[in-house]
Order: structure tokens, then C-alpha cells, then sequence
């Protein structure tokens, strides 16, 4: 059983890791193309 909560809590924070990295990705992209929007 405690193993199991042990699997939940790695399984929540590897979610969380995986979003967080996405979001940056989103981020960093977003950033990145507004001053060639800019240039333009």
C-alpha cells in the first residue's frame, strides 16, 4: 500500500514536471515570435 502512494505521488509530479515543460515551451515560442511580429 505504500508502495502504491509512493507510484500516485511520482505519477502527480512527473504530470506536473511534463506540463511545467509545455508551458515554458509555449512560453519561450510565444516570446520568440513577437519580435519578428514586431520587425515586421
Amino acid at each position: 500500500m505504500h508502495n502504491l502512494l509512493i507510484l500516485r505521488q511520482n505519477e502527480q509530479l512527473a504530470v506536473l514536471i511534463i506540463y511545467s515543460n509545455f508551458y515554458w515551451n509555449f512560453r519561450w515560442n510565444v516570446i520568440s515570435i513577437k519580435p519578428c511580429k514586431v520587425k515586421l
